[in-house]
């Protein structure tokens, strides 16, 4: 389904857009339509188009089991720590109703990856059950680029820095340059990379300024015993 939206023109994506508004029925080919329409408007960021998507076909297709994936995937756009830890709720479901569906579980990886960059509280144990999330995805995603970047992201907020840019190198080496959002998609990794590079140098500043601290305060102690 990813493949194949990302190979859709806007016309085409038109064309499709009008056979869900018009057809009269639901069942699975208009959620196929709906999925794949969710996957460009997400793609192409075309988010006024996603929200739209949601508003008129949310309560048609509530019951379909990667439904609350979908549904995790727009909440995410909001960059709100409401909307954020409610994407969080969506993405376990998604992952307990599809537990073999790769993007569902790079999904609930991703979203705790953004958490804890953007400087919002991970719940506990989320960043150890989004590690296992991810490296079940990469096992059914068969060395598919971007879950090797989500578990870059995940091992660089455990301080795990050299394995986490191996695997962000490993990331954009993987992706076909022939594909249509090449471009964007390496774009992406670099500036993770950049990020895993900003919280290294946080985190050795931080350990010399604890070292320093330390050691002033062993200094004034020695004062205070030789007065």
């Amino acid at each position: 389904m990813t493949s194949l939206a990302t190979h859709l023109s806007a016309a085409e994506a038109a064309e499709l857009a009008t056979l869900l508004a018009t057809s009269p029925k639901g069942g699975d080919r208009k959620y196929s339509v709906f999925y794949l329409l969710h996957i460009y408007y997400r793609r192409t960021r075309d988010i006024n188009s996603l929200g739209t998507l949601m508003v008129d076909f949310s309560e048609t297709f509530t019951e379909y089991p990667t439904f609350p994936h979908l549904n995790s995937m727009y909440l995410r756009q909001f960059d709100t720590l409401e909307k954020t830890e409610r994407a969080l709720e969506e993405a376990r479901v998604a992952r307990d109703r599809c537990p073999s569906h790769a993007g569902v579980l790079n999904n609930l990886a991703e979203i705790v990856a953004v958490m804890g960059e953007e400087g919002f509280t991970i719940p506990l144990g989320a960043l150890d059950e989004a590690l296992v999330s991810i490296s079940r995805a990469i096992t059914l995603g068969q060395g598919y680029p971007k879950f090797y970047a989500t578990k870059a992201r995940l091992l660089a907020l455990k301080e795990e820095y050299t394995d986490a840019r191996r695997l962000m190198r490993q990331a954009i080496t993987a992706e076909d340059p022939t594909e249509l959002d090449y471009a964007l998609r390496v774009g992406d990794y670099q500036a993770h990379m950049l990020e895993i590079l900003v919280q290294k140098f946080r985190h050795e500043i931080g350990v010399e300024m604890s070292h320093a601290m330390d050691d002033v305060q062993g200094h004034r102690t020695k004062v205070d015993e030789l007065l």
